[in-house]
């Protein structure tokens, strides 16, 4: 096709199944042997004019704001799911951006112009999943199953670039703009999303390209990462790993590590890059309806096609962006309590009401909620007593919750508090852990230890609130261990464990450590099943050195991992392009040459 812009253009809208307003179409076709992806987005700003009162409410709201099987719209439904969808059957005039890609998927050609859309089809995410499999007929079906392996390959470019991509579908996760770790709706888990997010991507930046091209400011939208942000591929592959294996527990953890270490992106007339995409610039436009910045982009754009003058000055869009972003800030606070509200009165219904078999099925994070409200109570309930000795015996309790049982006031929580002490006594090195979180949780200083020779081995005295306990072991992070034991006794309202010289702590030889080294091995987290194996073992936590390396411009990191075990050093060493690798793979060489003695740690 020659450079003039065509007056209509193909294409076809994918979206939720409830939703009602409309306003991107996605098509594909090839240009010289290369893709060629097709974005139609409704023109809003045309009905929408600046300082009218449709545009005083979209400057109010900011954007859509979604709840639990409601909206409330930036604009009025009548407008964003009648006048301005992309209605099956019916001319829609469009921004198009219309992108060819090069060689290695970049946007190589793109174009910007007006048109008129006359959608093809309007289809929800499992529809068009069905049509790409093959399992329903429509015309667009060649279309759409060209899209598939594109959107395949436009996700797998980006990740090798380093953007923090990531859609996991069977178990319903994905990585949003931000780098944050999303929860897909069941409609959502399909080749048909990933689709979608990947040419929304595309548009976006070719888009924020062709604006600063042309010389254009607009709303562009920026996110930074913190100093201490590891490694792209390590952040990554933490990611991977929590959301890929939920059963090793580490998926809030990640998520609050991510929400810590990458900044909140924000919009603003000047170009900082974008992080977790790993682009050096980007724009939301493919949204009119749902967001105010979309529509500000949209007039700047179309001002200039149409031989205008800027809508905004600077600094009229500095103030846009300041407001914007107060908004989303407003909104995500907002979110955050309403979800932590509802997940706390879910369980706290389920404390005071529920079986045992459901509170045993509620994931670490929302055991611990209800055992928070279940200690408000004057006695645990049979049930909340029952899920607490099931997760005992199976050696799943996790630290955080022997900690609410263990400082839960009531005397009748005693027989509990008991229980949990008897686990801590198969599992001393989860002592410190538990008083850790009680710093954490509840705001409590932190216990002080203070270790010294004695004897054969090491003497720790631990303190907290006015509690003081000793602990012997022939190591000094044991002695650690077992001063923490018995600091936990203390502060449960129990004797602790006779003080002297008692003998070694025993080995752990089942529940927890077992399935967690099997667990971590399957997961190919080496590092972790040798830090878990050396704990069952009541060794002391195995070191890793790191060092740099440089060879002309490649640059290797070299990991070196000892071990003290019966008397004599263990050590393995593996050099790899990042840090993670190298650990990793160290790890692995030393397990293979522990060879038997942990293959007898994971066996049942």
């Amino acid at each position: 096709m020659s450079r003039a812009t065509p007056k209509r253009i193909a294409g076809v809208t994918v979206d939720g199944i409830a939703t009602r307003d409309r306003d991107d179409s996605i098509w594909m076709d090839t240009y010289r042997g290369r893709p060629r992806v097709w974005v139609g987005v409704t023109r809003v700003a045309d009905a929408v004019p600046p300082g009218s009162d449709l545009d005083k409410m979209a400057a109010q709201r900011g954007f859509t704001r979604y709840h639990d099987g409601s909206s409330t719209p930036m604009l009025p439904r009548a407008l964003t799911e009648e006048v301005l969808s992309l209605t099956p059957g019916r001319d829609q005039p469009v921004l198009v951006v219309r992108t060819v890609l090069g060689a290695q998927l970049e946007p190589a050609r793109v174009e910007v112009f007006e048109s008129v859309l006359r959608s093809r089809a309007a289809f929800s995410y499992p529809e068009a999943a069905a049509i790409i499999g093959g399992e329903q007929a429509h015309p667009a079906a060649k279309a759409l199953q060209a899209m598939a392996p594109l959107a395949q390959a436009l996700l797998a470019r980006r990740r090798e670039e380093g953007s923090l991509a990531l859609y996991d579908l069977p178990h319903g996760w994905a990585l949003t703009e931000e780098g944050q770790i999303e929860r897909l709706r069941a409609d959502e888990r399909n080749i048909a999303y990933v689709i979608v997010q990947e040419l929304m991507i595309l548009a976006n930046y070719a888009l924020a390209l062709w604006m600063v091209q042309q010389d254009l400011i607009g709303l562009f939208r920026s996110h930074r990462a913190r100093l201490a942000t590891p490694q792209r591929d390590a952040l990554l592959g933490d990611i991977a790993v929590a959301v890929e294996h939920p059963e090793l527990g580490q998926l809030r953890n990640v998520r609050r590590r991510v929400e810590l270490l990458l900044e909140r992106a924000e919009y603003a007339p000047v170009v900082h890059g974008h992080y977790a995409l790993n682009l050096p610039c980007y724009a939301h436009a493919t949204s009119p309806l749902r967001r105010r910045a979309d529509l500000i982009n949209q007039r700047v754009v179309l001002a200039r096609l149409r031989g205008e003058a800027a809508p905004y000055s600077g600094e009229a869009l500095a103030e846009i962006a300041a407001v914007i972003n107060a908004q989303n800030a407003e909104r995500q606070a907002a979110r955050s309590a309403y979800l932590r509200a509802k997940a706390l009165a879910v369980v706290s219904d389920l404390a005071a009401h529920g079986t045992a078999d459901a509170l045993a099925a509620l994931d670490d994070a929302s055991f611990f909620r209800a055992l928070r409200s279940a200690a408000e109570q004057a006695e645990p309930t049979p049930a909340v007593a029952e899920a607490v000795g099931r997760r005992i015996a199976e050696d799943a309790i996790a630290p955080r919750q022997a900690m609410q049982v263990l400082l839960a006031s009531p005397e009748a929580w005693a027989p509990l508090k008991r229980q949990v002490l008897a686990w801590l006594c198969r599992s001393p090195h989860l002592a410190v852990s538990v008083l850790v979180m009680a710093e954490q949780i509840l705001g409590w200083e932190e216990a002080d230890f203070r270790v010294a020779p004695h004897g054969r081995g090491f003497r720790c005295v631990a303190r907290l609130r006015g509690h003081s306990a000793t602990g012997w072991a022939p190591g000094k992070k044991l002695a650690q261990q077992q001063a923490a034991l018995a600091l936990c006794h203390l502060l449960a309202g129990e004797p602790p464990p006779p003080d002297g010289e008692p003998p070694a702590p025993e080995l752990r030889s089942g529940g927890r450590s077992r399935r967690a080294i099997r667990r971590r091995l399957e997961a190919g987290d080496y590092p972790g099943a040798l830090i878990e194996w050396c704990a069952q073992q009541c060794l002391e936590t195995p070191e890793f050195a790191f060092r740099m390396d440089q060879n002309g411009g490649t640059t290797t990191h070299a990991c070196r991992v000892t071990l003290l075990l019966d008397g004599a050093t263990w050590a393995a060493e593996a050099a790899a392009a990042s840090k993670r690798l190298a650990r990793r793979e160290a790890a692995r060489l030393l397990i293979e040459q522990l060879g038997p003695r942990l293959d007898d740690a994971c066996e049942e």
